[in-house]
């Protein structure tokens, strides 16, 4: 599957009619809602996301970020794994970081707070990604750190998408024209079958595909430490290790760290 179309909606799309929307699309990416707090659920969310399912409409869902430090983020997944009680998606979950509020943050942090997000919400047993605009990708987050760990959808409204990293989803407009949706609607090129990819890493085929470094441990190191230099959890360095106590570690240990190999689609221009 390549070039399949679908859109991206919230509350700003009003009522949509899914009727009338499901034979036009592939998929459908929802917004679940914004911030770090439980009352900012996008109010057309539950709506959208049975009709949905009820029609067959594969789906994922955003959330909009205002994060301004590492735990907001990881409070903004929370929020986003009460919204998901209970639900579950064809598509991954997309962290939505472009606010203009965060663009001073240095990218380190914004990198990190991407991090942290998309690791809470992996952990609960969710495909995750990143989404931002070409500029984003581009001059302000690590796009080369978040496209080997996490699938990224990148915005940019033009006639080809000219962005160089690793990316499975265009937003190429936000002047889309759908019949069932009053107004314009963002449009979505999806270049990689994530559906197929999430389905499967559900019956366990995709659990890992990489390869392990080699981490000699330092007189003064925890896995607390090394956990956050490889961007991985200490419970999955304890489970690859088969480490009985996570307190006793020693310096000259050798710890195999799982690196992630991203499974991205590229478009060479």
């Amino acid at each position: 599957m390549t070039n399949l179309t679908g859109i991206d909606v919230s509350v700003y799309q009003g009522q949509i009619d899914w009727e009338k929307v499901a034979g036009q699309i592939g998929f459908a990416i929802l917004r679940a809602g914004y911030g770090m707090f439980d009352f900012q659920k996008d109010p057309m969310f539950e709506r959208n996301y049975a009709e949905c399912k009820r029609l067959g409409i594969p789906v994922g869902v955003y959330h909009y970020s205002y994060a301004k430090t590492e735990g907001q983020a990881k409070r903004e997944a929370e929020v986003m794994l009460k919204w998901l009680e209970g639900k579950s998606l064809e598509l991954p979950v997309y962290f939505d970081i472009e606010d203009k509020s965060q663009v001073g943050l240095g990218k380190d942090l914004l990198t990190n707070m991407c991090i942290s997000y998309c690791q809470i919400i992996e952990n609960a047993g969710f495909w995750v990604g990143v989404y931002a605009n070409k500029y984003w990708f581009s001059s302000i987050l690590n796009n080369e750190e978040l496209g080997r760990r996490y699938t990224c959808w990148v915005a940019q409204y033009n006639n080809e998408c000219t962005y160089k990293g690793k990316f499975d989803i265009w937003q190429k407009s936000s002047e889309g024209k759908i019949n069932g949706i009053n107004g314009n609607v963002d449009i979505d090129i999806m270049y990689r079958d994530l559906i197929s990819d999430v389905a499967n890493s559900k019956k366990g085929k995709l659990e890992f595909q990489g390869e392990f470094l080699e981490h000699y441990v330092k007189w003064g190191e925890n896995l607390t430490k090394i956990a956050k230099k490889y961007g991985t959890t200490t419970e999955q360095i304890v489970k690859d290790n088969n480490i009985q106590n996570p307190n006793k570690i020693y310096a000259g240990q050798t710890l195999l760290i799982r690196k992630w190999w991203c499974k991205c689609y590229q478009i060479n221009n």
